[in-house]
């Protein structure tokens, strides 16, 4: 029996953390998670900033968004796809990250994971179809950042922190992408 629960352990992609390793994510990382439920009430964002990573230079305007969404080719689709999936892994490589889940009916307890391989890690990031909602996208933190990172549709994901010279650990692995930060 032992023996089918380690086969099983070591197929899983994340697990998760110590009780005490929550609790410490769960309070440095609250403001941010406050913040956000702030700004989904009301529209305002406060205690945290945030900038969005994409493979745009600028903001779409309606025209745009149909041309570059709706209209664009899957091998565009693909290209943009590759882009983000690279920066992800390479961001998540270089920093340690722990999945975000949320449980509950109400999606009330938050919880975090730590990646078990980095095939795991890997596989767990791929990403979202671009027209999916929300609720099936990842998030992760990366404490040593003090990053709450949100894989967004549309090409373009979000990044909430309260330092700004995190941006400037980031930015470098941004340009190698070839992506862009817009705010």
């Amino acid at each position: 029996m032992n023996k089918a629960k380690c086969n099983t352990a070591s197929k899983r992609k994340f697990i998760n953390l110590p009780k005490s390793k929550q609790q410490s994510l769960r309070h440095e990382f609250a403001t941010h998670f406050e913040a956000l439920d702030t700004y989904y009430d009301t529209g305002e964002l406060e205690s945290v900033e945030w900038i969005s990573v994409t493979v745009f230079d600028h903001w779409l305007s309606l025209d745009e968004a149909i041309l570059n969404l709706d209209k664009a080719r899957d091998e565009t689709r693909k290209a943009y796809d590759e882009k983000l999936y690279t920066f992800i892994c390479l961001l998540t490589s270089q920093f340690e990250a722990f999945l975000v889940k949320k449980l509950g009916r109400y999606n009330e307890k938050l919880t975090f994971r730590e990646f078990t391989s980095k095939e795991g890690r890997k596989s767990t990031l791929i990403l979202s179809d671009y027209r999916c909602g929300e609720r099936a996208r990842f998030s992760f933190v990366i404490p040593s950042l003090g990053i709450l990172y949100f894989e967004g549709s549309d090409f373009t994901h979000h990044i909430y922190f309260k330092d700004v010279n995190a941006l400037e650990t980031i930015r470098p692995l941004v340009d190698r992408c070839k992506l862009f930060l817009l705010c």
